[in-house]
């Protein structure tokens, strides 16, 4: 590895018409790896706007001041377990925004995984949250997962290693059992994880299916009508 990234610059988008800035959303989310070996997943989201305006608890706000800026913290163990959860809402509309951040404490003891977007809006409520903060989860789930890759991937490895220098020929295994429990979690999930993709016939080949192509078409169209 000669530490260069060989990935090929891409078109953008085209080039737009003539046009005015009129919103600008920003995120900033970033996975840290603590000293206790936990993992930090914090984010930040701000909202600016290009132009001074009115407004009834501020009074004013003016151009690329936050109308909106909050913050979260999420600790998660391995197991993407959330131990700690804390939020802050520096920039408001209103007055009484701050007083949303605390129930995001109720996610803690939630796990990060299939169905917890709709678990956790339903820990904080929907009208004792921040529409804000809630929506920044989703990517927060994904970057738990991105800081967490390395950690996983290790594992994987050392458990087959371990299952191999304990059972090198495999005898008395259930080879459909044992694939199922080795499945990828990112299996299907895009584009490049599709399962007929070149990154899975590389990454796992064991569950490189070129002739699933053809069915999930369908069933798309099946669904678009």
């Amino acid at each position: 590895m000669n530490g260069r990234s060989t990935q090929h610059p891409q078109q953008g988008l085209p080039t737009p018409d003539r046009r005015k800035l009129l919103h600008e959303r920003r995120y900033d989310i970033r996975g840290y790896e603590r000293d206790d070996g936990m993992i930090d997943v914090e984010g930040k989201i701000v909202d600016t706007k290009p132009y001074s305006y009115d407004n009834h608890d501020r009074g004013y706000i003016a151009a690329g001041e936050p109308l909106h800026e909050m913050h979260l913290r999420l600790t998660i163990d391995h197991n993407f377990k959330i131990h700690k959860s804390v939020a802050a809402t520096l920039f408001s509309p209103y007055r009484m925004c701050p007083g949303a951040t605390d129930a995001y404490s109720r996610l803690e003891g939630l796990t990060i995984g299939p169905g917890f977007n709709k678990r956790a809006a339903e820990a904080v409520g929907t009208a004792f949250g921040c529409t804000h903060i809630t929506e920044m989860l989703r990517a927060m789930g994904t970057v738990a997962y991105q800081s967490m890759w390395p950690i996983i991937r290790r594992k994987e490895l050392e458990a087959e290693e371990k299952r191999q220098a304990e059972n090198p020929s495999g005898a008395g295994e259930d080879e459909d059992t044992s694939k199922q429990k080795k499945r990828p979690g990112l299996l299907g999930s895009c584009h490049a994880h599709a399962p007929w993709s070149e990154v899975v016939e590389r990454n796992w080949p064991d569950f490189f299916d070129p002739e699933a192509e053809a069915g999930a078409l369908a069933k798309r169209e099946r669904q678009a009508r």
